[in-house]
């Protein structure tokens, strides 16, 4: 799925110099989401695009902190 994304999906979607702010709740989607764009963006440095990560931690549900640690964490392996 990713070779297909990356070769034709992505790069239409995706302009150079692009800047992506990308909302991640922690959840699998936004997660992988998220993982997609990283790799993409780290595989076509020239193209230089950069990938902003955000989460907004609403507290509504027990889950809430653990969600945020997870994307803070995965936003500081990412940088």
């Amino acid at each position: 799925m990713y070779d297909r994304l990356s070769a034709e999906v992505l790069p239409r979607l995706i302009p150079p110099d692009s800047r992506i702010l990308a909302a991640v709740s922690g959840g699998p989607d936004s997660v992988a989401l998220a993982h997609i764009l990283y790799r993409y963006l780290g595989e076509n440095k020239d193209r230089n695009s950069a990938l902003v990560i955000s989460h907004v931690n609403h507290k509504a549900r027990k889950e809430s902190g653990q969600e945020a640690e997870l994307v803070r964490m995965l936003a500081g392996c990412w940088e």
